[in-house]
């Protein structure tokens, strides 16, 4: 049937939250989850995602925000997700394509975005099709510590 790439809807909560929490490996509380699907549903984050039939596929996240020394807003994408048995079939590139389109249109400066340094399939992907910068990502991570065991 093809991949389609909608935004986020009420009807899609379920196949989000299976999709979501695979995405970060199943440890989000359900407050956590209730609390971001909330977010999702007010627009203070964004989502699209990407179907094939009736089956959630693929998600994206993003946030847009001023940023110093821009006119226009910036988009930070936060979560990029494709459930494994369907990588490699264009869903990622065509969610990022569906955000580069909006982000044209709305006249973001740019999108941006983290990834893990050893997350060699996704940096062998993003090298054609974003520049890589080559900075240090420093947090105080106030309300992390107790997750992350960090020295008090």
């Amino acid at each position: 049937m093809g991949i389609q790439i909608t935004s986020l809807t009420p009807d899609d909560r379920a196949t989000w939250e299976t999709l979501w929490q695979e995405s970060v490996g199943g440890v989000m509380p359900k407050n956590v989850i209730d609390h971001t699907y909330m977010q999702l549903m007010d627009k203070t984050i964004h989502a699209f995602i990407a179907k094939d039939g009736d089956t959630l596929i693929g998600l994206l996240h993003y946030v847009v925000h001023p940023v110093a020394g821009c006119i226009h807003p910036v988009c930070y994408m936060q979560d990029l997700y494709v459930s494994p048995s369907n990588r490699r079939k264009g869903v990622a590139r065509a969610l990022i394509d569906h955000l580069a389109s909006k982000a044209e249109k709305r006249q973001f400066d740019r999108i941006y975005w983290l990834l893990e340094n050893g997350n060699d399939d996704a940096k062998e992907f993003y090298k054609d099709l974003a520049i890589s910068l080559d900075f240090g990502l420093y947090m105080i991570p106030i309300k992390m510590k107790d997750r992350l065991n960090l020295p008090q």
